[in-house]
């Protein structure tokens, strides 16, 4: 049961369908910006275009909302699962306020 492959062994029946774990990002090298996502049993595949999460109060962009799959195997010849997580990143003022001149111009 994937229960026990995450927690051992337990007497409590665990049913949830929704899990949340915060976890530092790991970059693919020391000098890259690229995410790992690789596990020992396969890889998270990220799909779709990220999605904005803005605050209800000001608008103001506060995060991203990135959707990925997980694949069994090689990236080359994986296999695709059921299992999707949703990756979120903060988003400083700074950056918020970047994104927003920048959708001004590109209009």
């Amino acid at each position: 049961m994937f229960e026990t492959a995450l927690f051992g062994e337990s007497d409590e029946q665990v049913d949830f369908r929704e899990w949340f774990f915060f976890s530092p990002v790991g970059f693919k090298y020391s000098n890259s910006k690229r995410i790992n996502r690789t596990t020992k049993c396969g890889f998270w595949k990220p799909t779709g275009k990220d999605r904005e999460i803005r605050s209800s109060h000001s608008n103001t962009l506060i995060a991203t909302k990135k959707t990925l799959v997980y694949y069994k195997g090689r990236v080359s010849r994986g296999e695709k699962s059921n299992w999707v997580i949703h990756e979120y990143h903060a988003v400083t003022f700074h950056e918020s306020q970047v994104r927003k001149r920048f959708r001004e111009f590109s209009h």
